[in-house]
């Protein structure tokens, strides 16, 4: 059985508490620096979407290439992409995605891509 893909889910977003639950069913985490992003897979198509609903597979596309290894054919996973301690420092990253008019769209987000893999 085949279902579609909505791609019209909303990231989890955190809500403010004054105390932390407690419990063995909460698990929590670190807050990372990073892009949220929603993977969504349905067959060899990966597409990567920020919070806003848009589109992020051209800007990281290893990530995509790194999804479609996974055995699960179909899912969603909600997260963030975080930055490797030992690999380039957040603004190079960040310049993926224009923040600082470096890329602004199509043929020069995979130079720069290639610039900061």
């Amino acid at each position: 059985m085949t279902l579609p893909l909505n791609k019209t889910y909303r990231p989890m977003e955190a809500t403010p508490a004054s105390e932390l639950p407690a419990g063995p069913e909460w698990q929590y985490e670190p807050k990372w620096d990073g892009f949220r992003c929603l993977a969504f897979r349905d067959g060899k198509r990966v597409d990567l979407q920020s919070k806003a609903g848009k589109p992020l597979t051209r800007y990281f596309p290893e990530l995509a290439t790194a999804l479609t290894a996974l055995p699960a054919k179909q899912f969603v996973v909600d997260g963030e992409i975080v930055i490797q301690q030992d690999g380039p420092p957040f603004f190079v990253y960040q310049r993926r995605l224009g923040s600082a008019k470096v890329v602004p769209y199509g043929r020069r987000a995979g130079r720069s891509c290639r610039q900061a893999p």
